[in-house]
């Protein structure tokens, strides 16, 4: 069957940001490689690590592309649309052959008719889909328009296949045309795949289970492995339903490409048999346990040997189409792994500091908070409850649940050439020790920057979680070079717990000083009023966000000799509490000014008073800070003095709200 290419191209080309995607390992030329390639392609020269192919011939000169082995895993990459392609094409080219002249030919494909003898041998969705490659711009993913004129392009497979793969320049314009070459020799793509799917990081990756499904089932019919399957069943009339191993009601045998029958089936088929004379649905949410999981992973491993369905350890519904391979690498481990500790007085910046540095290194994250509740379990993992339905009835079953931790070392393990993060937003809040319990001996680490000491696995669900997820055995724990723990903390905390010397010999201390000077911090004014003194008369005054954080809170924080992990960052506010008037005043009566009282100047009421004028407590404080309209002002003459020297009086015509 001929399947809706603009539904299969977004499989690639919403990808194309992701680069785990199409991250391939270095590989080489295999002789059996060579042996297929030169057979299949004309005038090419193959080497170890490449291949050369002349791309245009003049008297002048020849000029070549030389194409890596490592960029032969995009054709395989893209395997199933290349096969799909293939056959579209081989019914342009039974129509080319019964068409005298390309003129007749281009007329046809230009529309508006679907009538020929060619494709009325088709199936109804399998001709529609077939015009619509000429006729639809979205259906050819955007490629050139296949019919100029009097003429059908020689080279439309190709420039479809370019917009699938992420590397449009000459070189990937002969490597599509290898992989038509490929598509139209079976024999040569299987014995490519065979070899080298290990190397794809990922078939598929989709958001559903259901969707990889659809495409995985999609596959096997373009495959012509489907056709076994569906070709078992025998039809009973009144009956349009049909198992597929355990599952029963798994497949929606329908006459009409549309599914308007059932909504708990896919809405478009997945293949359609010409034994049969019916259009296959799949039924949704096929996959709702680890049991189903496993079920369908034997299935598909008798139609396509060696994949297996994976769900995403980066949590949510995401899931994988892997060949069970895939964990063999070539890529040079990325080595130079730490623990780090980026502490400073709040709003310092230091979260936005760690994911500027995850970001501008392209990098894997996986991040948690510890609390005063966080324990072991919550940071390793822990086997858990989990409910399901299965053919109506409610199923109670135990699976293993990764916590950060182990998210993270599997995710550094299978990506050994690539950096993964695992942060801990204030560390210091949960007793760190025990949180980490025998992980703690790992966080030793040596040159390379992986432990220097392992440790063997107590816990045979996490063990057995870990060699599924990884591929490997897993006898004992050791940190990888590439896996980076950052954690932030904020030692001025009243709620903190203490850390013991152990813990943190292990870990390196990153200071974060307060600059007012970086160019993020929020740029913006804050209206105060002030009380008459002297000269000077009572009134709003504005004054910047920077001034008066910087210039008159912690100036007098600092003549107060408070510590200066308990003075306020640049980033105490941000922006979006600094945007308008109303949303100042609410930030700092709300977050700011509890801070000062109840906080840093809690034991200190003779420098509260210097601070704020004439209030007993935070609810005289709040009350007279939102008064309306302003009647007193909440700072002391000494506040209110630095205030008037950085800002400026507000017109008092001028509308408060601008």
């Amino acid at each position: 069957m001929l399947s809706d290419l603009s539904v299969v191209g977004k499989w690639y080309t919403d990808g194309y940001n992701e680069e785990r995607g199409w991250n391939f390992d270095e590989i080489e030329i295999s002789p059996a490689l060579k042996l297929v390639l030169e057979k299949s392609i004309p005038n090419i020269e193959v080497g170890k690590y490449s291949v050369r192919k002349p791309t245009l011939r003049t008297k002048a000169k020849i000029h070549h592309a030389y194409i890596s082995a490592q960029d032969f895993l995009y054709v395989l990459k893209i395997m199933p649309l290349t096969i799909l392609l293939a056959d579209y094409f081989k019914i342009l080219a039974d129509l080319n052959a019964a068409h005298k002249t390309k003129k007749s030919l281009s007329a046809l494909l230009k529309g508006p008719s679907t009538a020929h003898s060619v494709t009325n041998k088709l199936d109804q969705y399998s001709r529609e889909n077939f015009y619509k490659l000429f006729r639809d711009a979205d259906h050819r993913l955007q490629a050139k328009e296949l019919v100029k004129e009097d003429d059908v392009r020689s080279d439309g497979m190709t420039s479809i296949m370019l917009k699938a793969i992420p590397c449009p320049d000459t070189n990937s314009q002969e490597l599509a045309k290898i992989g038509s070459y490929f598509a139209n020799d079976r024999n040569a793509f299987n014995t490519f795949a065979e070899e080298y799917i290990e190397y794809i990081p990922y078939i598929f990756k989709a958001k559903s289970k259901s969707e990889l499904l659809f495409r995985i089932l999609s596959t096997l019919g373009w495959m012509n492995k489907l056709d076994p399957i569906v070709g078992r069943i025998q039809i009973t009339p009144g009956i349009n339903k049909y198992p597929w191993g355990n599952f029963l009601d798994a497949f929606l045998l329908l006459n009409d490409p549309e599914n308007k029958a059932d909504k708990g089936y896919s809405g478009i088929p997945v293949h359609y048999s010409e034994s049969l004379k019916k259009y296959i649905f799949f039924r949704k949410g096929l996959i709702r346990t680890e049991a189903a999981r496993e079920e369908i992973n034997t299935l598909l491993d008798q139609a396509w040997p060696g994949m297996s369905i994976t769900e995403s350890t980066e949590g949510g519904s995401t899931t994988y189409l892997y060949t069970s391979s895939r964990r063999k690498t070539s890529a040079k481990p990325l080595t130079g792994g730490r623990n780090e500790i980026i502490y400073g007085a709040p709003g310092t910046g230091k979260s936005h500091s760690i994911k500027q540095e995850i970001e501008s290194e392209n990098a894997a994250e996986i991040t948690t908070v510890f609390h005063a509740d966080t324990q072991y379990s919550d940071f390793v993992g822990s086997l858990k409850p989990k409910t399901a339905k299965e053919n109506e009835a409610t199923l109670i079953t135990y699976e293993f649940r990764p916590g950060p931790f182990t998210v993270a070392y599997v995710e550094a393990v299978n990506n050994p050439s690539e950096k993964v993060y695992l942060v801990i937003e204030e560390i210091n809040r949960a007793p760190a020790a025990a949180v980490f319990g025998e992980i703690f001996q790992l966080l030793d680490r040596n040159e390379k920057g992986e432990s220097t000491y392992s440790i063997k696995l107590a816990d045979p669900d996490m063990l057995a979680y870990i060699e599924s997820e990884t591929g490997k055995e897993c006898s004992e724990l050791r940190l990888p070079s590439n896996l980076f723990l950052s954690a932030t903390m904020n030692s001025s905390d009243q709620a903190v717990m203490p850390m013991d010397t152990a813990f943190k010999r292990r870990w390196s201390f990153r200071y974060l000083e307060i600059d007012f000077t970086a160019p993020e911090v929020p740029d913006a004014e804050i209206t105060l009023f002030l009380d008459e003194h002297g000269s000077e008369k009572e009134g709003n005054y504005t004054i910047s966000w920077k001034d008066f954080a910087e210039k008159v809170i912690n100036y007098m924080l600092k003549e107060f000799n408070v510590a200066e992990d308990r003075l306020i960052g640049p980033f105490f506010l941000n922006s979006k509490e600094l945007s308008n008037p109303e949303a100042a005043g609410e930030s700092l009566s709300g977050k700011l000014f509890p801070y000062i009282w109840d906080d840093v100047l809690r034991h200190m009421p003779n420098e509260r008073a210097r601070l704020f004028s004439d209030v007993q407590t935070y609810g005289d404080l709040y009350a007279r800070f939102n008064q309306e309209p302003a009647q007193k002002s909440v700072f002391s003459e000494e506040a209110a003095g630095l205030i008037r020297n950085l800002g400026e009086e507000k017109d008092s015509g001028q509308d408060e709200s601008a």
